[in-house]
């Protein structure tokens, strides 16, 4: 393996790729074990690249590929959330956390109905958001999305665009989409809940 060659950059550019591959194609997060694998990894010497702004820039191109809004893991949401917020310190521009919670209306549901409505949602974000937005799956049944320079006023009516999308796409019977939000305040935290069941 690369780890026991000791090549420890080799090894965290292929997780990257991997977890990168994984979560966008089916919304799928590295398991703990294989996040603190490489923890490990990342806390290994290996002599850092040179890195340049070129590099960085072509980079930047080659992701920005996919069009519609930006899906990423739980960590990384988390890391933007806590950029938006300190970015409210200097703003007064609105951000806005949503959670959407998939449920059923019965308790007869399968793994298979489950991934469907997960699969459906995760496309009815990514073509409805804006290209800036952020969604992530936060485990088996909700995301969460930042939506951010958004007035309160139009918060409604992107939720419900998002929640006419999905009853519009191939919904397993007795799918529910429970939707919730908060604008995201200055480091005080979140305040003003403005939730909404749609």
């Amino acid at each position: 393996t690369l780890i026991a060659s000791g090549s420890a950059h080799k090894a965290r550019t292929h997780y990257r790729k991997c977890s990168a591959l994984l979560y966008d194609e089916y919304g799928v997060e590295p398991s703990v074990e294989m996040q603190n694998v490489f923890s490990r990894v990342e806390s290994q010497t290996d002599p850092a690249p040179v890195v340049d702004f070129e590099s960085i820039q072509n980079e930047l191109n080659q992701r920005d590929t996919v069009s519609g809004a930006f899906a990423c893991d739980l960590n990384t949401f988390r890391l933007l959330c806590r950029l938006e917020q300190r970015r409210l310190d200097r703003s007064e521009t609105g951000v806005v956390m949503v959670s959407l919670t998939l449920g059923r209306s019965d308790s007869n549901t399968g793994d298979h109905e489950k991934e469907t409505a997960v699969s459906i949602l995760a496309e009815v974000l990514r073509r409805t958001l804006r290209q800036g937005d952020v969604f992530c799956l936060a485990n088996r049944e909700q995301f969460f999305v930042l939506l951010s320079k958004l007035e309160l006023k139009y918060v409604e009516k992107v939720l419900q665009r998002v929640s006419d999308q999905f009853r519009k796409s191939r919904v397993p019977k007795g799918t529910t989409l429970r939707i919730r939000y908060k604008m995201l305040r200055r480091r005080t935290g979140m305040e003003g809940l403005e939730g909404t069941q749609l």
